[in-house]
Order: C-alpha cells, then sequence, then structure tokens
C-alpha cells in the first residue's frame, strides 16, 4: 500500500513539474506566480498524503525553480532563526547553517544539494500554516540527506555541525 501511496505521489510530483516546464508566461512575474502557488499546493500536500519525508524533501527540490536558489533567502533565514532561538534552539542553529551554506555554497556542489536546502529554507519561510515541528522535520530531514557534504561545509567553515536527529525528522 505504501508503494502504491508513492507512486502516486511521485506522479502528481512528475505532473506539477510538466505543468511548470509546459508552462511559458509573459512575464517573470507570471512564473514566479505560477511555481509559488504549485509550491505552496505541494507543500500542503504533506499533511494528506503521509508521503516519506525525504521524498517529500526530494520532490520540493525538484519543483523548486533554481532561480529562487539564491542567497536572497539568507537574511530571511536569519531572521527566522533569532526569532525561534528561544523556542526552539536546535532549529534556529540549523537555520543559521543553511543560511550560511546557501550564500556562499561551494562551487562544486550538486543541484540536487542546492535544490533539496533550499526547499527546506524555502518551507520554513513560506509553508502555510506549517508548525514548527513540520519545520524542523523538513530541515532535520534535508540536513539528514545531505549530512556528508553538509558536513564538510561545516569543517570548511569552521562551523558547528550537529548530527541531524532522526525523531526531530519523524
Amino acid at each position: 500500500m505504501l508503494q502504491t501511496m508513492t507512486r502516486q505521489v511521485s506522479s502528481q510530483a512528475e505532473a506539477f513539474r510538466k505543468r511548470i516546464a509546459s508552462f511559458h508566461p509573459r512575464s517573470q512575474r507570471s512564473e514566479d506566480a505560477l511555481e509559488n502557488s504549485l509550491l505552496q499546493a505541494y507543500m500542503g500536500f504533506i499533511r494528506e498524503s503521509e508521503m516519506p519525508m525525504d521524498r517529500f524533501v526530494s520532490h520540493g527540490g525538484w519543483l523548486l525553480e533554481q532561480s529562487r536558489v539564491s542567497s536572497q533567502i539568507s537574511g530571511r533565514l536569519l531572521r527566522k532563526s533569532k526569532h525561534l532561538g528561544s523556542v526552539h534552539p536546535r532549529l534556529a542553529g540549523q537555520l543559521q547553517l543553511l543560511a550560511t551554506f546557501l550564500a556562499d555554497p561551494p562551487a562544486d556542489a550538486p543541484a540536487m544539494l542546492l535544490r533539496e536546502t533550499a526547499f527546506a529554507a524555502y518551507f520554513v519561510l513560506n509553508a502555510p500554516g506549517a508548525l514548527i515541528a513540520d519545520q524542523a522535520a523538513v530541515v532535520e530531514t534535508a540536513l539528514r540527506m545531505h549530512g556528508s557534504a553538509l558536513r564538510k561545509f561545516c569543517r570548511l567553515r569552521r562551523l558547528p555541525w550537529t548530527e541531524p536527529d532522526p525523531r526531530q525528522a519523524a
């Protein structure tokens, strides 16, 4: 049953991606509006589908346009981390790491790493009605999926690294 549900979710994510790829708007603003509406719908979909979290992050990264992977997210993440510092210090530290990474990613960082970490950031900043637990689960999952590359990034930049906790991503 889980495999059937996973296939359904995969085909729906593929349909979203094709819809984005086939749409040729008149302006960049129209393209952004379409992408925003698809991402908003997708972020709400996780609650209804019971999709595994790693698949949710992968598909979300796939839906996220490459142009969204930018350093502009960093400032917003840092502000969010300061706001969450007393409520959820673990998530606040992880958001600081994501902000630092997205502000200046290594030149050899794979596109998948950039997209999936940017999706985690995008989810934290834009998911409609997401609870802190939802945000923590998405961020923990992205960090776990790309742990070795992010650990290396932290070591090179002399940043603290905390191993992802599977219980946080449940």
